[in-house]
């Protein structure tokens, strides 16, 4: 009776040490997921932190602002020297030489001042709006790769990428003519947010 007894409650203690390992377990993976989950959602957060204090990324989008106030600007010329130049009537001051693909493979800007200010006004340009592309293309990127928490980035930021999106629609398209893959992810992000 009394090895009965013992077998009993050693089969007692081995079940509910099963038990409380199961719990332990449990209580563990729910812990390590919620940690994960918010180390996540942190790590989104501070990429967005580090977009606000992003100063090319903010002057560019003040220029962009700034410029898209003007019925006249056609943000498109900046993917094209040439068209830019011919826009702004400097096209004898401007020597292209373009490639197979249509694109611009070199070019040279005469010394007259007129020409220097505006090859001034379409370098300015396109590097403004080369930072606010590549800053929207780089977290494009991760939201679409999973590497940001996409909910989280598009509650705070699905106004500002879709207005710049909008603002640079032209440009893109202009961009993308010549080079499919520009600005891609970019792109298919704006465009899944719009349908929303």
């Amino acid at each position: 009776m009394q090895l009965t007894e013992t077998l009993a409650l050693a089969d007692l203690t081995a079940v509910i040490s099963v038990g409380i390992a199961a719990i332990v377990a449990v209580t563990g993976y729910q812990n390590t997921r919620h940690s994960a989950r918010q180390t996540f959602d942190n790590f989104t957060l501070r990429f967005i932190e580090t977009e606000n204090a992003d100063p090319h990324l903010y002057a560019g989008r003040q220029w962009l602002v700034e410029n898209s106030a003007d019925p006249q600007r056609d943000f498109a010329l900046y993917a094209d020297i040439g068209r830019f130049f011919a826009q702004h009537g400097q096209a004898e001051g401007i020597t292209l030489t373009r490639g197979a693909d249509g694109l611009v493979a070199s070019y040279t800007v005469a010394d007259d001042p007129a020409a220097q200010q505006t090859l001034q006004s379409w370098l300015k340009g396109r590097e403004h709006i080369r930072a606010v592309v590549e800053s929207r293309n780089t977290a494009a990127e991760a939201v679409l790769n999973g590497l940001l928490e996409e909910n989280a980035y598009r509650l705070v930021r699905r106004r500002a990428v879709l207005a710049d999106f909008r603002m640079l629609a032209d440009y893109t398209a202009a961009r993308r003519a010549g080079d499919a893959g520009y600005a891609e992810a970019f792109v298919r992000l704006a465009q899944r947010w719009e349908k929303e």
